[in-house]
């Protein structure tokens, strides 16, 4: 962890603090006491008086495993008009360009060779493709 907590790591202090002590959850995210007592205080995760008797006098309560993963998102993000423009630009301009290169007819490089070799039974360039030449034999007769 280097230290360093991100903020899937803040959604588990803030979910386990008021129940376990400071070093229980320094431990199971990998940082230091003091790094959590920190982010406590910048994040404004205090606890009462009775929740810090309550740890100290049941400090075995099972700490859920920690598991370093992002949590789902509170909210979606929302794209707005320019970046859905841009995008659909990207799209299009994409679309053009493919439709306007796009050969005519079957060509003559490793589509034409497979159709070619389907259709007299033989065996295509290596790797040969064993099982789209059989399906080709197949679909022939």
């Amino acid at each position: 962890m280097l230290g360093r907590l991100l903020g899937h790591d803040i959604a588990y202090l803030r979910a386990h603090f008021r129940e376990h002590s400071d070093a229980r959850l320094a431990k199971a995210l990998g940082v230091s006491k003091e790094r959590v007592l920190i982010l406590r205080e910048k994040h404004g995760l205090r606890r009462s008086r009775e929740e810090t008797a309550q740890i100290k006098k049941q400090p075995d309560i099972p700490l859920p495993p920690y598991h370093a993963q992002a949590p789902t998102p509170e909210s979606s993000a929302q794209l707005d008009q320019r970046t859905l423009f841009g995008a659909a630009l990207v799209f299009l301009t994409t679309i053009a360009v493919y439709l306007r290169t796009l050969p005519p007819t079957v060509t003559g490089e490793d589509s034409g060779e497979f159709v070619a070799a389907a259709y007299t039974m033989g065996i295509a360039h290596p790797p040969g493709y064993p099982e789209l030449n059989h399906r080709g034999t197949e679909s022939k007769e």
